[in-house]
């Protein structure tokens, strides 16, 4: 009866048995760097659950349950859901998609429930708010509520867009 040796099938463990080994692994984790990535999909379902985005295809549409509330408090709520998803990936690869997505998606719908609310369009709601949503108190000048504008938008975190090779590693505080 012979004892037969084993060792587990690890590079690692090879190479300790003296089975070479070990170098691939070297090789792909220098050729391939870890990328982690936002989820996508998950986002989009989130918002499409906060009312965001229709059920049936991935476009703004009004929030319902804000109609009731001022325009300041919609702006600023539309905020906060832009901002979120922002802060939490701003480490990920793919952030130029989530800034796609909160500049579109939350941009537009946070333009379409005061108009829903109003009983106007977007486009009679642009002109007295601008597309960065600004509500300016009347008597005073004072900036009430205000949508991040593209750029604030995209000095959030430290992606890169593919397309784009200079990308920004500011944030605002």
């Amino acid at each position: 009866m012979s004892v037969r040796k084993l060792s587990l099938y690890t590079p690692a463990s090879r190479k300790a048995a003296g089975e070479g080994g070990g170098h691939w692994a070297r090789s792909i984790s220098s050729e391939f760097p870890i990328q982690i990535e936002a989820p996508i999909k998950k986002i989009l379902r989130r918002l499409r659950d906060r009312g965001l985005i229709s059920r049936r295809r991935p476009w703004p549409i009004h929030v319902a349950c804000l109609t009731n509330v001022s325009d300041g408090d919609i702006v600023n709520w539309s905020a906060g859901i832009a901002i979120s998803p922002l802060s939490y990936y701003r480490c990920r690869d793919n952030l130029y998609q989530v800034r796609t997505i909160v500049d579109h998606q939350i941009r537009w719908s946070a333009i379409f429930t005061p108009a829903h609310k109003h009983k106007s369009s977007a486009r009679n709601i642009i002109p007295k708010y601008s597309k960065d949503s600004n509500i300016v108190n009347q008597e005073g000048g004072k900036t009430l509520a205000e949508f991040p504008n593209s750029i604030e938008l995209g000095k959030l975190g430290s992606g890169q867009d593919p397309n784009n090779k200079e990308h920004s590693t500011t944030s605002l505080v």
